[in-house]
């Protein structure tokens, strides 16, 4: 039989490469990156974490789980927000990014679909490294304090490795499986949704920048 980890990886294939090749991500990781790209960028972000963490809290019928759930991010991308303001200080944010609709949480129905949510909730902070040393490098001002969102303790590729390795061992039955496949893209398509209001035109006014 296949193991989950290998399943998800197959399973939510086409959803990761969607996000990927989205056009927030081609912005993120553009080396014409702005910082007030990078806030208007940052505010998505964080309404589509604000979501997917409500989401998280929801399922709490799983006690069990919960050490394999993924820390809370959404203070550290506020606190990031607010140093990128204190650099703009003459650019305003967008107020478009105030009407935006905001999904729904999707609590997990069971817990196998709270790890398929847990699956890329806590994969996201190995890519959130990548991100943080481009921004970093694309972003000379005050390395580090605008990322430390996406530059997440729990990024260690081995502590990574040995989430999914304890993935395998909890979620083995085709049931299971399926469950949790189920939650990860909802999760991915939690993600798009949120993502979308940025491909539709909302991006950056640039010349709003001083």
């Amino acid at each position: 039989m296949t193991d989950t980890v290998s399943l998800l990886r197959h399973a939510t294939h086409a959803a990761h490469r969607a996000l990927e090749s989205s056009a927030i991500a081609r912005d993120l990781m553009s080396p014409d990156l702005t910082l007030v790209r990078y806030r208007h960028i940052l505010q998505v972000w964080l309404r589509a974490w604000c979501v997917l963490e409500a989401s998280l809290r929801l399922s709490t019928d799983f006690p069990r789980y919960a050490s394999m759930l993924p820390t809370a991010r959404t203070v550290k991308g506020m606190r990031d927000l607010a140093a990128v303001d204190r650099l703009l200080v003459a650019a305003p944010p967008d107020p478009r990014i105030d009407v935006w609709d905001t999904p729904a949480p999707i609590p997990a129905r069971d817990e196998f679909a709270l790890l398929g949510m847990g699956y890329v909730a806590v994969g996201s902070s190995i890519g959130g490294r990548v991100i943080a040393r481009h921004v970093c490098a694309t972003l000379p001002q005050e390395p580090g304090v605008i990322t430390t969102f996406f530059d997440d303790d729990g990024g260690d590729p081995a502590a990574w490795g040995r989430w999914l390795g304890e993935l395998n061992q909890r979620v083995v039955s085709p049931p299971q499986q399926h469950a949790c496949t189920e939650g990860a893209l909802a999760t991915f398509a939690l993600l798009q949704g949120a993502f979308a209001s940025y491909a539709a035109g909302c991006r950056t006014a640039e010349e709003a920048a001083p």
